[in-house]
């Protein structure tokens, strides 16, 4: 499978997966202007920080496909996130699934780092 830039037109479908898995919904202008897709499968996008740093977030599938397809795609659009030019990419999740997919694609555990959040 090969990702392939994300567009505008590629929102709906975001849109579709993120409400599907109870994630907050977004509007076209939240949608990062780096993001990679297989379409009707697997999306991700990345924002560039500072010092040549990428943040990887927003990767989401369509619940609709088999695991098996979506593995693949998300495997692609990791590929396309990390051919980006970034000296450091980092990233975070919930799901366990997929801290042994990007331990796979050669990310650490960052176990020295805490996550502070502050919602208002």
């Amino acid at each position: 499978m090969i990702a392939r830039p994300t567009s505008i037109r590629d929102f709906n479908s975001v849109y579709k997966w993120l409400v599907s898995r109870n994630h907050m919904p977004l509007q076209p202008v939240d949608l990062l202007p780096i993001g990679f897709i297989v379409p009707g499968v697997a999306a991700g996008f990345l924002r560039r920080a500072e010092g040549g740093v990428g943040i990887i977030e927003g990767v989401c599938t369509n619940p609709l496909v088999s695991s098996s397809t979506r593995h693949k795609a998300l495997d692609a659009v990791f590929r396309a996130l990390l051919s980006t030019g970034c000296d450091v990419y980092i990233g975070w999740s919930v799901h366990q699934d997929v801290e042994q997919r990007v331990t796979d694609l050669g990310f650490r555990k960052a176990i020295n780092y805490s996550m502070f959040v502050k919602e208002c």
